[in-house]
């Protein structure tokens, strides 16, 4: 296990096909930390499901969703942040796949495969926080 802490800092725009490079990227930090192949799909299912949602916030403008991948000794947190626009149920509907899915099913299916998930909204902005830790959740004992 390594115990040096990184980051990895991607910018996306609405742009489906992005997706797979995120899942790539956060499966590859949880594979240095040696979590088990199903933590790893898990972890990156889930920050495919969150980018998913803050896809739904982007505007056509070129509005980006920032993803940031930060390894600590104890666990992997990837935090997805979008612009927050009031107007999403009409971008929502503009999105054909990206959308099928409810906010609810989501963020239900993000939380069974994380230990950990926070939420925020700050300046317009809104942010999910995934963490995933590399030894069992001590709250969860």
């Amino acid at each position: 296990m390594n115990a040096e802490h990184t980051r990895t800092e991607l910018k996306f725009s609405r742009d489906e096909r992005l997706l797979a490079g995120v899942r790539g990227a956060v499966e590859h930090v949880a594979n240095r930390h040696g979590l088990t192949t199903e933590e790893r799909v898990d972890l990156g299912v889930a920050a495919g499901q969150a980018c998913r949602a803050a896809m739904v916030q982007l505007d056509e403008n070129g509005s980006l969703c920032d993803v940031i991948i930060d390894d600590y000794e104890d666990r992997v947190e990837v935090s997805v942040e979008s612009p927050r626009h009031p107007k999403s149920a009409k971008i929502e509907t503009s999105l054909g796949s990206l959308a099928a899915v409810s906010l609810e099913e989501r963020e239900t299916e993000i939380e069974k495969r994380v230990d950990r998930v926070d939420r925020d909204t700050n300046n317009g902005r809104e942010r999910i926080i995934l963490v995933k830790y590399f030894h069992k959740n001590p709250t969860h004992s």
